[in-house]
This record gives structure tokens, sequence and C-alpha cells, in this order.
């Protein structure tokens, strides 16, 4: 026992099967002041006295799902909220907090706040934004987070030295494909809302320079999808006559060479600087074959999926990246099973439609509109995380349960400069855990969604295999008792934000 003080500990887990990325065995799990302090099995000896002890019996015990890709949108107060609660009713403990400047920060009083004034207002530099952008957090997120800017312009290119220093950001995004400004505009309408990027090779090449400066954990995140090319295929495609209400239209301006291209180019900027490469939004072959050339030429690249990539048709949404085709989500899965994908995010974005206005055009494939017109976006993709890895991996044969702790946790603190604090099960580490029922069978409804969006597009799925419970640094924040029609939130916002070392690949901790 390591860590205790005299006299009981706060909490003890026993009766389940604990899971890491290294096996899974049954054990008790010892925790105090929010950090675990003793692992065993019954065999080897007992746990120790306890204030409170939960007996888990026929359950899996992973470690806290750690979602790297969650989209926080204005009114950012209420966003914390409602989201993170979302997040935190279905395993998820810790969130990379992807926003930028000028959705963080608040918008001076004289100012009404709109979405155009948020665009006008877009020029702003994260370093600006970051302290009240913390204090919100740390007063409202029911997890514990970090923060990757999403750099939409030159000056935020150059904030690395700032932002690591001060807050201890040593990840940053760069959506590749919104970096041709007002162009973006005729691809997107959303963008005329959410502000195209301006930034060049140039500025992408002094921020991958100025992320090596930084050492381990320094990475740079991008979206791979080139809509300088997408904007022709989608001119070819409206001179077609092609049918604006078929969805698909929306993968076929994007093919997978587009994303790939993206891919190819990025990762050779990466090996010529050194610099750690995050792909978010891994979906195809084409792209799975760049990540393998470039791992093999000795970049350190980390790849990312999405459940929605790995269950959706490409005929059910039009988001960025488009869905795919049967085919790529199959490969998908076998991209997961050979270690191709070691990461999965939830690409979760709290604005889109919501459950009002779905209604009047329906979900799935009743979904019809102008593909050209719509909003991007849909709720409830952080709800999907953990049961879809579960329901569609887990219990459908495609990947172990091992897998999923090491993909949804493990893998992801490793790449962002948290582990061990986070993402093991293991003595020293923050006891975050998402204890999960693999047995449980839920048809999805959207009175089970906690998002502000009220809605998913899972909705009528039967899924096997849910979290019941999720406990963060030893407070129960969730549970889902048998018979209950959806789980609930017990716990309050305690979530805090987690700065990151710069030159320590490890996280320290005591």
């Amino acid at each position: 026992m390591s860590g205790t003080q005299e006299g009981k500990v706060d909490l003890v887990i026993k009766g389940g099967k604990v899971v890491t990325d290294r096996g899974t065995r049954a054990q008790w799990i010892a925790v105090n002041a929010g950090k675990i302090v003793g692992l065993g099995s019954g065999e080897e000896c007992a746990p120790p006295a306890a204030k409170k002890t939960l007996d888990v019996t026929g359950k899996h015990v992973l470690p806290g799902v750690i979602d790297p890709e969650h989209h926080l949108v204005p009114p950012i107060t209420e966003s914390f909220l409602t989201e993170t609660r979302a997040a935190i009713a279905t395993g998820v403990t810790t969130q990379g907090m992807i926003t930028t400047a000028s959705w963080m920060k608040p918008l001076p009083k004289e100012m009404k706040d709109s979405w155009e004034m948020r665009v006008k207002e877009k020029t702003s530099l994260n370093a600006e934004a970051l302290p009240f952008f913390k204090e919100v957090g740390d007063e409202n997120s029911m997890v514990d987070w970090f923060y990757t800017p999403w750099i939409v312009t030159a000056p935020q290119c150059h904030e690395v030295e700032e932002l690591s220093s001060k807050w201890g950001v040593t990840s940053y995004k760069l959506t590749l494909h919104t970096m041709n400004g007002e162009d973006a505009y005729n691809m997107w309408p959303h963008l005329m809302r959410v502000g195209a990027s301006r930034y060049d090779d140039g500025d992408i090449y002094s921020l991958m320079r100025d992320i090596v400066k930084l050492g381990p954990p320094g990475i740079l995140v991008i979206h791979p999808e080139n809509w300088e090319i997408s904007r022709i295929l989608k001119e070819d495609l409206i001179k077609e006559g092609r049918d604006r209400m078929d969805p698909g239209l929306w993968c076929e301006k994007s093919p997978d060479w587009v994303e790939a291209g993206h891919v190819h180019d990025y990762s050779f900027y990466a090996k010529v600087t050194g610099c750690p490469l995050y792909v978010i939004h891994a979906t195809t072959p084409l792209t799975f074959e760049e990540i393998r050339k470039a791992r093999a030429e000795g970049v350190k690249l980390w790849a990312q999926c999405a459940v929605h990539y790995l269950t959706l048709d490409k005929c059910q949404w039009p988001i960025n990246i488009p869905l795919r085709g049967k085919e790529d989500r199959e490969a998908c899965w076998k991209a997961i099973q050979d270690r191709t994908i070691n990461c999965i995010g939830s690409d979760h974005v709290g604005w889109g439609r919501t459950a009002k206005q779905i209604e009047e055009r329906g979900t799935g494939l009743e979904y019809k509109a102008d593909v050209w017109a719509v909003w991007e976006g849909f709720a409830s993709r952080v709800e999907a995380l953990l049961p879809m890895l579960l329901s569609e991996g887990v219990n459908k044969g495609r990947i172990t349960i091992e897998r999923v702790a090491e993909i949804s946790s493990t893998n992801v603190a490793k790449a962002f400069g948290l582990y061990p604090k986070k993402g093991v099960i293991a003595v020293g580490a923050d006891a975050d855990f998402a204890i999960v029922d693999l047995e449980r069978e839920k048809t999805i409804t959207r009175d089970m969604i906690f998002s502000r969006q009220g809605w998913s597009l899972w909705e009528g799925w039967d899924v096997k295999g849910w979290p019941v419970m999720t406990i963060l640094r030893g407070n129960v924040m969730m549970e889902w008792p048998e018979g209950e029609p959806r789980a609930r939130i017990v716990g309050k916002p305690d979530g805090k934000y987690l700065p990151r070392y710069p030159g320590h690949e490890l996280y320290p901790i005591e």
C-alpha cells in the first residue's frame, strides 16, 4: 500500500475486472485523496478499510475516457455545464477543449453577443482569451480538461512560447480545410458564422519549429482535408446537375485522396522539422497508408478516428471530414486492430440543429435538405463514444476491451502529455474510472441525451454495453442503476484545468 494515511482510505472498489492496455484481471482498487493508492486481488491480500466501498461485481473497470477533441462554442458558461455533463454521463472524465479565442472570451458590454460579432472578433489572440476561459471552466466543468487552441489566424500561429510558459499549453490544432480564407465560405455556409482561417504554410512551418522547441509533449494537431481541391470537385458536381438533396454529395466533394493528400504533405513537413503530429479524422485506407509511410520514415505520428466514422453511413449527415461508405468503416475497425489508428475522439460540437429543428426534417437516412446549404454539426457525439466502442466493437468481436482502454484513454494521455496522471489504473494515477456493464442493453432514445441539443443520430440503435458509473478523482459523478431509463448525474462541477509540462514526456505526479 502506498500513499495512505493512518486509518481508512476514502474509497475501495472491489469485485470488478480491472482493464488496462496490458490486460484484464480481478482486482480491488484503493483510493485516497483522489489518487489510486493500492491495487490487489483478494487472493494476494485483502483491501484496506475504507470510508466507502463500491461492489462492482460483474462489471469492468476502465480508466476514465479521455476525449481529446471536444469543441466548446458560445455561450461558454452554458457549454461547459451542459456538454461536460453529457461527457461525464458516458464515462468521459477528461477532455481536450478545442476552441478558438473569439468564442472563449466575453465580448465588451456594448457589443451584442452574436455569431456575427464573434466572427468580427476572430483576430483575438488565444493568450488574451484563456484566463477567462479557464476561470469559467474551473467553475462549471464536470470533467478535468486541457486546452488545445484552434488556430484561425497567422498571429495565433506564433503564440507557442507564451501559451506554453504561462499556461502549460503544448498541443495546437490547425483546421487545414479552412485555411483558404474567403473561398471556404462557399464550401460550408456555416463558416459565415464561424469564420474561415487565414494562415499559410510559412506560418505552419514556423508553428512546427516552435512546437519542436518545447520538446515532448509538444504536438501539432491537424484536420486533413484539402478544400481548395474540394471546391473544384463541388463545382463539378453542381455543373453535372446532381441532386442537391443527396447528402452523399458531401462525401463525393471530399474523397479519400483529398484527406490523404494533406496527411502526405504535412507529415513530410513534420519529418523535416521533427515535429510530432496528431492526425484527427483518419477515415480511409489511403490515409492509413500515408500514416504508415510517415511512421516508417521516423515521424512521430498519432492517428485518431471517431465512432461516427466507425458506425454511420455517408448518407446520414454531412460533417467534416465526411462520413464514408461501408468499406471505409470496416477499414477503420481494421486500422484500430492493427494499431494504425491508436486514439479515439468524439469531435463533439455543441451547436448545430436542435432537437426542435430536427423534428422538421428527421434524422438519419430520413434527413433531407440542400446539402450545399446545410449546417454541419450534430449533437451527442461524446455520448456515443464509449457505448459504440463497447457495443459495435467489443460485443461484436471487432476489438478487445483492452484495446478500448488503450485507444480511448492510455494512448490519448500519452499523446497529449497527461500520462501517467491520467489514462492508467496504477498507483499514483488519478482515480478516474469508467465502470461498464457489457451485458446492459438499451435502445437509444432522445430522452437519454444530456447534451443541450437533445438528440442523437444513433436514436433507435439497440446498444449492448454501457458505462454505468463514472468516477472522477475518487468522486462518483454518474451512476445508472439497473432498470432506470437513463443515467443519473450525481456529482457537481468539479473539473480542473490540466496544464502540461513542456520538456516532460511523462506528467509529473507525486
